[in-house]
């Protein structure tokens, strides 16, 4: 018959024995790993790209169109040796193909090579230039005076070319004929009536007619 002191050691060899054998242990479960939501609330969150609007163009968001910028100045212009006013007409004739005919004809396919693809005698003194002995204003768009309203509005919708105008092909015939560029103050000069006619009151701006 065992002693109780026996039973005691029996009991605890054996609950030792259930210890180390895990019948009863209760594993420790493993961490499990957060579900990821940052992205999906991200993603939940943000549009489409086909839902978000394109941002405005310049043209919807109405700016101006930005013009090119005008051509150099030419340099190294000089004037002819004899005063134009001195010259023959052939001396003239001369001197507009050798001089003044290949710094034009750059200069204006600078400022627009479609429109002055072809640069002639024509281009400023008409179709009819020898018919006419090449006087001038011939054929070119006649311009309302300066200072009325109708200049200032047609200034306004051609700014690009009136700057154009004034600011290279004046200066630069001034220089090639040897004389100052227009001044308003004296009403001396070469300037753009030297060319161009004065439009009449209420021309529309068509062309002068040809002199015969």
């Amino acid at each position: 018959m065992a002693t109780p002191r026996l039973l005691r050691w029996s009991s605890v060899l054996v609950l030792l024995s259930l210890g180390c054998s895990g019948s009863t242990h209760t594993a420790t479960p493993a961490p499990v790993a957060p579900t990821p939501v940052v992205a999906e609330v991200a993603d939940a969150g943000a549009p489409a790209a086909e839902d978000v609007p394109a941002a405005p163009s310049s043209e919807d968001a109405g700016a101006p169109v930005a013009e090119a910028p005008l051509p150099p100045m030419p340099t190294g212009i000089t004037g002819p040796t004899r005063p134009w006013s001195r010259m023959t007409d052939r001396e003239k004739g001369r001197y507009m193909d050798e001089r003044v005919m290949p710094v034009m004809t750059a200069l204006l396919q600078a400022y627009d090579p479609a429109e002055f693809a072809n640069v002639t005698c024509a281009t400023c003194h008409g179709a009819n230039a020898r018919a006419v002995h090449f006087h001038m204003p011939n054929g070119i768009a006649p311009l309302p005076a300066f200072g009325t309203p109708a200049a200032q509005e047609r200034m306004a919708r051609q700014h690009r070319m009136f700057e154009f105008m004034g600011t290279r092909v004046v200066p630069v015939m001034a220089q090639l004929l040897g004389q100052q560029p227009y001044n308003p103050q004296t009403h001396q000069g070469f300037g753009c009536f030297n060319c161009h006619a004065h439009e009449a009151a209420g021309d529309a701006g068509a062309a002068t007619p040809a002199a015969h």
